[in-house]
């Protein structure tokens, strides 16, 4: 004879084989462990950028804070300039607040004039009429290689292609 748990008269519907529901600590653990196995494989991978993306994020900023100061010279009528320091990495002018570079990049500066450049710190002037005294900036950081141009005559700024590790060329801007 055969008890039921149910009320009399209802059949029993239950599976004698399903009788544990869930899963089992086993399952739970081996699923842990999978979990940080991934988690520790893709730490590194978040931490930094690549070097070529970080690369192009300095170069955006260096080049955007020329041009700043150069239409900040062309508006306030006056000459200013962009001090950079090529061993702290870090640039500043009277239109842009000091910024630092990737503590990574390896930054090096050529200017026509020696007079605008004292040991690791080098400074590129822009005058009312939109000239510069010129110059062209550096950076490097791993494989990849970034360049950005200072036109005397006109002052323009412009930015190279930044070579990636693989030898590939990509337009930077």
């Amino acid at each position: 004879m055969t008890v039921s748990r149910t009320a009399p008269g209802v059949p029993d519907f239950r599976d004698p084989c399903r009788s544990r529901a869930g899963f089992s600590l086993i399952e739970i653990l081996v699923t842990v462990a999978i979990l940080s196995g991934v988690a520790l494989l893709a730490a590194p991978l978040l931490r930094r950028p690549p070097a070529e993306l970080q690369l192009r994020a300095d170069l955006g900023r260096l080049a955007a804070a020329l041009r700043i100061t150069r239409a900040a010279a062309m508006m306030r009528n006056e000459p200013l300039g962009l001090l950079l320091d090529t061993e702290s990495r870090r640039f500043v002018s009277p239109a842009v607040p000091r910024t630092t570079l990737d503590p990574r990049t390896e930054v090096t500066l050529a200017l026509p004039d020696p007079d605008e450049r004292t040991g690791s710190r080098g400074r590129i002037r822009f005058f009312p009429s939109g000239r510069s005294t010129g110059g062209q900036i550096r950076l490097r950081l791993g494989r990849s290689e970034g360049r950005l141009d200072v036109v005397w005559a006109t002052g323009q700024i412009v930015a190279s292609e930044v070579v990636s590790q693989v030898g590939r060329h990509d337009s930077g801007r």
